[in-house]
């Protein structure tokens, strides 16, 4: 059944009323608005100038999510940002060692989800339950577009603000 025979048999009188175009509404400017603007902007100058134009994609990303709704939040999942990235950062250096080395004949998946249960357990173990997400990206980023000459540095600016 396609869209047009679902919209004639369904017993809405007026049809355009499912339409959400219809009455489209151009939202407000709102607090959350400016301050993820201006956190985009702090962040986006600071790699191009102190930090020598590194690329900012990943911290614009976390700065963007660090935001969050509320202005506390923001603050919450901020801290919860540089403890995940620490986290995922210091130990997907060893096991992307160990993932594309395969030590003991061990495969790499093993070595791959042990890497990512010791980041989750890291994580709770330090109350840090929405760090998991943060801490999860920067340890699945590295260990699978970061050639393994590197690793180390790059992990390591990565953590490093």
């Amino acid at each position: 059944m396609g869209p047009q025979e679902m919209l004639d048999r369904a017993e809405v009188k007026n049809k355009w009323q499912l339409t959400p175009l219809k009455n489209f509404k151009s939202p407000r400017l709102t607090e959350r608005m400016w301050r993820t603007a201006l956190v985009v902007l702090i962040t986006s100058v600071i790699y191009e100038y102190p930090l020598g134009g590194r690329n900012p994609c990943f911290a614009l990303i976390g700065a963007v999510y660090g935001v969050g709704s509320q202005f506390e939040e923001g603050f919450h999942n901020g801290i919860n940002r540089v403890i995940g990235t620490l986290v995922g950062g210091l130990l997907v250096i060893p096991f992307h060692r160990l993932y594309t080395s395969q030590p003991f004949g061990i495969p790499d998946w093993i070595w791959l989800v042990t890497g990512l249960c010791l980041v989750l357990w890291c994580n709770f173990a330090l109350g840090a339950d929405s760090a998991i997400q943060p801490g999860i990206v920067i340890y699945f980023v590295v260990m699978f577009t970061v050639g393994k000459e590197r690793v180390f540095l790059y992990t390591i600016a990565r953590t490093v603000p």
